[in-house]
Protein backbone atom coordinates (compact mmCIF):
# COMPACT_ATOMS: atom_id res chain seq x y z
CA UNK A 1 0.00 0.00 0.00
CA UNK A 2 2.69 2.40 0.00
CA UNK A 3 3.91 4.03 -2.62
CA UNK A 4 7.22 5.64 -2.78
CA UNK A 5 6.40 8.66 -5.19
CA UNK A 6 9.42 10.59 -2.87
CA UNK A 7 12.01 9.03 -5.06
CA UNK A 8 10.99 9.34 -8.35
CA UNK A 9 10.21 13.39 -7.62
CA UNK A 10 13.38 13.67 -6.41
CA UNK A 11 15.10 12.28 -9.27
CA UNK A 12 12.80 14.16 -11.09
CA UNK A 13 14.19 17.08 -9.02
CA UNK A 14 17.82 16.46 -10.00
CA UNK A 15 16.44 16.91 -13.30
CA UNK A 16 14.85 19.76 -13.83
CA UNK A 17 17.31 21.33 -11.46
CA UNK A 18 19.60 22.68 -14.72
CA UNK A 19 16.10 23.91 -16.37
CA UNK A 20 15.73 26.03 -12.91
CA UNK A 21 18.46 27.80 -12.52
CA UNK A 22 18.43 28.24 -16.44
CA UNK A 23 15.02 29.97 -16.05
CA UNK A 24 16.40 31.55 -13.14
CA UNK A 25 19.02 33.05 -14.77
CA UNK A 26 16.71 33.97 -17.67
CA UNK A 27 14.51 36.09 -15.75
CA UNK A 28 16.84 37.98 -14.00
CA UNK A 29 18.55 39.07 -17.01
CA UNK A 30 15.64 40.33 -18.73
CA UNK A 31 15.06 42.55 -15.35
CA UNK A 32 18.20 43.60 -15.43
CA UNK A 33 17.92 44.61 -19.06
CA UNK A 34 14.18 46.37 -18.48
CA UNK A 35 16.05 48.02 -15.29
CA UNK A 36 19.22 49.45 -18.07
CA UNK A 37 16.62 50.66 -20.52
CA UNK A 38 14.43 52.25 -17.98
CA UNK A 39 17.39 54.37 -16.56
CA UNK A 40 18.45 55.03 -20.33
CA UNK A 41 15.25 55.65 -21.20
CA UNK A 42 14.65 58.34 -17.92
CA UNK A 43 18.16 59.54 -18.87
CA UNK A 44 17.08 60.48 -22.71
CA UNK A 45 13.81 62.09 -21.45
CA UNK A 46 16.11 64.70 -18.71
CA UNK A 47 18.31 65.25 -21.46
CA UNK A 48 15.28 66.23 -24.16
CA UNK A 49 13.39 68.59 -21.33
CA UNK A 50 17.29 70.15 -20.59
CA UNK A 51 17.66 70.54 -24.09
CA UNK A 52 14.17 72.12 -24.41
CA UNK A 53 14.82 74.80 -21.60
CA UNK A 54 18.38 75.83 -23.53
CA UNK A 55 16.60 76.40 -26.72
CA UNK A 56 14.17 78.77 -24.87
CA UNK A 57 17.02 80.50 -23.15
CA UNK A 58 18.52 80.76 -26.67
CA UNK A 59 15.70 81.92 -28.28
CA UNK A 60 14.66 85.12 -25.41
CA UNK A 61 18.30 85.97 -25.85
CA UNK A 62 18.66 86.23 -29.73
CA UNK A 63 15.14 88.06 -29.52
CA UNK A 64 16.75 90.21 -26.66
CA UNK A 65 19.77 90.56 -28.90
CA UNK A 66 18.20 91.42 -31.92
CA UNK A 67 16.63 94.25 -29.85
CA UNK A 68 19.53 95.79 -28.58
CA UNK A 69 20.97 96.05 -32.05
CA UNK A 70 17.64 98.01 -33.49
CA UNK A 71 18.39 100.24 -30.05
CA UNK A 72 22.03 100.61 -30.65
CA UNK A 73 20.84 101.50 -34.43
CA UNK A 74 18.44 103.94 -33.47
CA UNK A 75 21.09 105.10 -30.94
CA UNK A 76 22.86 106.21 -33.64
CA UNK A 77 20.77 107.34 -36.16
CA UNK A 78 21.51 110.99 -37.93
CA UNK A 79 18.42 112.61 -36.38
CA UNK A 80 18.83 111.16 -33.17
CA UNK A 81 22.85 112.41 -33.15
CA UNK A 82 21.21 115.91 -34.23
CA UNK A 83 18.78 116.06 -31.05
CA UNK A 84 21.91 115.15 -28.81
CA UNK A 85 23.69 117.62 -30.74
CA UNK A 86 21.31 120.39 -29.88
CA UNK A 87 20.17 119.30 -26.52
CA UNK A 88 24.19 119.85 -25.57
CA UNK A 89 24.51 122.89 -26.74
CA UNK A 90 26.46 122.25 -29.71
CA UNK A 91 26.71 124.23 -33.25
CA UNK A 92 28.09 123.35 -36.53
CA UNK A 93 31.41 124.66 -37.44
CA UNK A 94 31.90 126.79 -40.77
CA UNK A 95 35.35 127.51 -40.55
CA UNK A 96 38.52 125.35 -38.75
CA UNK A 97 41.38 127.05 -37.49
CA UNK A 98 44.56 125.96 -35.88
CA UNK A 99 46.49 127.17 -33.21
CA UNK A 100 50.27 127.75 -34.20
CA UNK A 101 52.80 125.17 -33.51
CA UNK A 102 55.43 127.10 -32.00
CA UNK A 103 58.95 125.76 -31.00
CA UNK A 104 57.69 125.28 -27.00
CA UNK A 105 54.73 123.20 -27.70
CA UNK A 106 54.60 119.44 -26.70
CA UNK A 107 52.97 118.84 -30.29
CA UNK A 108 55.94 120.18 -32.06
CA UNK A 109 58.61 118.57 -29.83
CA UNK A 110 56.70 114.79 -30.56
CA UNK A 111 56.34 115.80 -34.52
CA UNK A 112 60.32 115.92 -34.53
CA UNK A 113 60.63 113.10 -32.28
Amino acid sequence: MYHYYSSKNYKSYEGQKGKITINIIVIAGILIVCAVYLIEINRTVAQAYQLREFREQFQTKLTLSHELEIKAAEQKSVLNLEKVACDLKMVNVDKISYLPLTRDRMAYLLSNF
